[in-house]
């Protein structure tokens, strides 16, 4: 409980880092903060969180994993089993398999999650990952950049795929720049979101993708709510149209809700 790091830097030695720092018992990260500190290089995870009582603050830090082949790259930069509240605040994460992980298991709660004014760049999966069979609630990402790697066709800056209908509620991402890197070819997703209970999209750049917003409803059926709201979803930042601008899948089942409000839609086949 209230173990905080301040101005410190880690650096692996050939890769032997396996985490940075790791968090894990019933009240660990309970009141603590990383603040401004440097951690690059680790193997696995550069923060490791799985604490029921977790109230962990993380400000102006870089977290980078090991650039290179798919191989070397890191699992993720901030990884989350169980977490109370969880900040982050003008960071830079960068380089891993996922940028940002949240995978509760079975019986497991991440209670909420906010991101400002931070950068999940070059990712060699999806920068940001919501999935496992526990819940993950109230997640806000506000001002963020999110932007894959150009090594491999196949990635996307966010995926929601949890398993289970509570396993995703609650997640917004507001006003937030989600561009491909230039270049890049093959199927990939500005949003992909195959198994969440409500989302919402609001006042985002999103651009270059295979699929703008990917979303396929959860079982059961009327479970699936997603917002799509004030967004540029076509050619903006610089970079090209989407192929689709927002894929709406049918599945198996019906969706809940789904709203499309005040965007902009500009690509080779809008909705």
């Amino acid at each position: 409980v209230g173990v905080n790091f301040y101005n410190v830097s880690m650096q692996s030695n050939g890769g032997n880092i396996f985490n940075g720092i790791d968090y894990t018992g019933a009240n660990s990260a309970n009141s603590t903060y990383v603040n401004n500190c440097h951690i690059q290089g680790y193997t696995n995870f550069g923060i490791n969180v799985s604490s029921a009582g977790a109230s962990l603050v993380i400000n102006s830090t870089v977290i980078q994993g090991q650039w290179g082949t798919a191989s070397q790259v890191a699992a993720a930069g901030l990884n989350v089993v169980q977490a109370g509240a969880i900040q982050i605040n003008s960071c830079n994460f960068i380089g891993s398999i996922n940028n940002l992980l949240l995978a509760p298991t079975t019986g497991l709660v991440i209670a909420s999650v906010y991101a400002t004014n931070t950068y999940f760049d070059n990712s060699y999966g999806s920068c940001i990952k919501i999935t496992g069979a526990g819940a993950t609630v109230r997640c806000k990402f506000i001002g963020c950049s999110m932007t894959t790697s150009g090594a491999n066709p196949a990635f996307s800056a966010v995926e929601i795929s949890t398993s289970v209908a509570a396993g995703a509620q609650g997640i917004e991402f507001e006003r937030c720049s989600v561009l491909n890197t230039f270049g890049t070819t093959g199927t990939t997703n500005g949003f992909i979101i195959t198994g969440a209970a409500d989302v919402t999209i609001s006042g985002c750049l999103i651009a270059a993708w295979t699929n703008g917003i990917n979303v396929t409803p959860l079982t059961p059926a009327g479970t699936t709510m997603i917002r799509i709201l004030h967004n540029s979803i076509g050619a903006v930042g610089g970079y090209g149209v989407n192929t689709v601008g927002i894929l709406l899948n049918a599945g198996s089942v019906t969706y809940g809700l789904v709203e499309i409000v005040g965007n902009y839609i500009k690509n080779t086949t809008n909705i």
